[in-house]
């Protein structure tokens, strides 16, 4: 561990409550390099992105108190949903063949349709834009 984290010689027999503060915070700058790194770098976080490139609570989680409920928006906001553009990648489809099979405007079923044109979301949609 003290390797892959560049620790300084991580000897536990002199370890004080300021070296595990440090050594903490050590695991933390380099989680949150990793972190931002792989969003950059990541076409399926794209979405996520778009919202998000910074390590900090997001606002949208204050917008209900339900832990079911933001589990569900957090599971959107990083592409773990049912929508076409996330399952065609796992069923090998192209992208242009994930049309929505509600709208008839010949839209993909990405995560932007999904919040702002998809007919069959509205009454959801209208719910949160209220908050």
């Amino acid at each position: 561990m003290s390797e892959y984290y560049n620790f300084p010689c991580f000897d536990l027999t002199y370890l004080t409550n300021a070296k595990i503060k440090h050594y903490v915070g050590l695991m933390q700058q380099k989680y949150i390099l990793y972190s931002q790194h792989t969003m950059q770098n990541s076409s399926k976080l794209e979405f996520f992105n778009t919202f998000k490139n910074d390590y900090t609570a997001s606002s949208y989680l204050g917008l209900t108190s339900k832990l079911s409920e933001r589990k569900e928006l957090v599971k959107f906001r990083i592409g773990n949903h049912k929508l076409r553009i996330q399952t065609a990648r796992y069923d090998q489809i192209p992208i242009v063949k994930s049309l929505c099979p509600i709208f008839e405007s010949n839209q993909i079923e990405d995560e932007s349709h999904f919040l702002i044109n998809c007919n069959k979301c509205s009454i959801l949609r209208n719910k949160f834009y209220k908050k």
